[in-house]
């Protein structure tokens, strides 16, 4: 799905000549639906990821400032009043930098399935701490939360959009089909109509020509055409 990124109100921006300074970004804008998501908070059901042990959700993060010459490390802590995972759950990547030139960025955090135990739900979150390299950037944008758990959930990208236009009501079992169909596509999220209009052909025509359908027996429905 197409998204813009919401930037901060004028009133907030401070002049940033020779500090510099990071911030999580806070919200997208879908250019679909018109409307503002969250991109400080995301959810994942591993389920949701076949034959995936190692499962990634990367966070934005920003810059004021100027750009930097070298790859510079930022600090980070769990917010321990507000994290439910157990230790191993989740992972840093072995070097937390900002990279050079740039003045947006990524933080990969890594979810380990086999931690997870079946039928259970976690949360683990993030806040930036200032070190000698950066200071904090906007005070509401200064942590991440990753939701996970290990239960078949309908994943947060299958919305009402998805269910009408694409896909047709939620299943682990058409999770499962779409996978196979598409050979490995398991999630629409970030696609455009046309590449949601694809897969989701793949997956009707797969289901016809295989006489795939629900676990109770009744008929897989997809509403494209």
């Amino acid at each position: 799905m197409a998204c813009v990124f919401q930037g901060c109100s004028t009133e907030e921006i401070e002049s940033w000549k020779t500090e510099r300074a990071l911030y999580f970004e806070k919200r997208m804008r879908n250019l679909e639906s018109h409307s503002w998501e969250r991109v400080d908070t995301a959810s994942i059901s591993i389920p949701n990821y076949f034959n995936q042990d190692e499962i990634k959700h990367y966070f934005k993060i920003n810059l004021l400032g100027d750009t930097l010459s070298i790859d510079t490390e930022y600090a980070l802590i769990v917010v321990d009043s507000m994290t439910t995972a157990e230790e191993g759950m989740v992972t840093l990547p072995e070097n937390i930098v900002f990279h050079k030139g740039v003045i947006s960025d990524s933080l990969a955090l890594t979810v380990h399935a086999d931690k997870v135990p079946e039928g259970k739900a976690y949360k683990i979150t993030y806040r930036l701490l200032p070190n000698e390299h950066f200071m904090l950037g906007y005070k509401d944008y200064l942590q991440v939360i990753l939701h996970f758990n290990n239960k078949e959930s309908c994943p947060p990208w299958w919305d009402a959009r998805i269910v009408e236009v694409y896909l047709g009501k939620w299943s682990q079992k058409k999770m499962e089909t779409l996978y196979i169909a598409t050979g490995g596509i398991s999630s629409f999220e970030n696609f455009g109509a046309t590449e949601c209009r694809y897969y989701a052909l793949q997956l009707k025509l797969y289901i016809e020509k295989n006489g795939v359908t629900e676990e109770n027996g009744e008929p897989m429905m997809v509403p494209i055409y």
